[in-house]
């Protein structure tokens, strides 16, 4: 991943991801700090991020990261 993928998901998870806590900066369900946020290699994303917050940003589904990604989620989604 390069510094603008990161930067982009980080702000995905930051201001979308409904299971994070802002406040105490953790991921609600796994009470610990939210993985995605320090991801440096593409490779196994958290299944809330990958369904509900990802498709909000096309661009990362189609630089190369729709491999990582169910592609019956995103079969009817217009390419760019």
């Amino acid at each position: 991943m390069n510094r603008s993928e990161r930067a982009t998901i980080r702000k995905l998870v930051t201001e979308l991801c409904a299971n994070y806590d802002s406040q105490d900066k953790i991921c609600l369900p796994l009470d610990s700090p939210c993985y995605m946020l320090n991801k440096w290699w593409t490779g196994a994303y958290c299944r809330y991020f990958e369904k509900a917050v990802l498709p909000v940003d096309k661009s990362l589904i189609f630089k190369g990261f729709l491999h990582l990604f169910s592609r019956e989620l995103y079969k009817n989604t217009p390419v760019l």
